[in-house]
């Protein structure tokens, strides 16, 4: 049998009850395909929520799904760590 690679999970780990980015979730953001793939699927699911009818009414800003998945995406990006801050940087 052959050695056992080590568990990928990365630790979740809070401080004062937030999300601290790690070395783990930036390695799992790079392991996926990094910033670009998240907000490439951020994207593709906005692009399904304005079209659904039980969705649809949660989105109160009207300016389409490349803006929301990018909001959303660097959202995630930044918490995951190893991309900088493009959150903070967007001004939002």
């Amino acid at each position: 049998m052959g050695a056992r690679s080590p568990d990928p999970t990365p630790a979740f780990v809070l401080v004062n009850g937030a999300f601290k980015t790690n070395e783990g979730s930036a390695r799992l953001l790079a392991s996926i395909g990094g910033g670009d793939t998240v907000r490439s699927v951020c994207t593709a699911f906005y692009e399904h929520a304005f079209r659904d009818v039980q969705l649809s009414p949660f989105m109160f800003e009207d300016d389409g799904a490349a803006a929301h998945g990018k909001r959303l995406g660097d959202w995630i990006v930044q918490k995951m760590g190893g991309e900088g801050e493009p959150w903070a940087e967007s001004g939002r």
